[in-house]
């Protein structure tokens, strides 16, 4: 079955977007999953110890912060300066786009990604 979503225009012009499947989201998150994974390996395992090394404690906060921005700023960042593709979302074509069919913006991007969070509590919103 296709999932189409259609915006049509003041003009009374109809575009048509294909809707991605659970699968091929499912798919997209898994990829970026281990980019983000590996990402986080290189920091802990390379930078953080060398980083230890010139600066001592701090290297540490410096970690959790780096770890912080990776897992919430590789989606927000990437789905903004990458119209609205991440590396996994890419790879498989697809696409994150407004209501009205036109890129997202820095802030839309922030927000949704802000709110990835809420999907973690068990049942839904507390």
């Amino acid at each position: 079955m296709r999932l189409v979503y259609v915006v049509r225009t003041p003009e009374n012009v109809q575009f048509e977007f294909e809707r991605a499947g659970l699968a091929s989201r499912f798919s997209a998150w898994v990829i970026d999953q281990i980019v983000i994974g590996a990402l986080l390996l290189l920091l802990i395992l390379f930078a953080v110890p060398t980083l230890a090394v010139f600066v001592g404690a701090p290297a540490l906060a410096v970690g959790f912060v780096g770890v912080f921005l990776l897992l919430w700023g590789y989606f927000a960042l990437l789905e903004w300066k990458l119209n609205g593709r991440t590396l996994g979302k890419a790879a498989l074509g697809l696409r994150v786009i407004q209501q009205s069919g036109v890129r997202m913006t820095f802030v839309q991007s922030v927000i949704r990604n802000l709110l990835r969070t809420v999907d973690l509590f068990p049942g839904g919103m507390l």
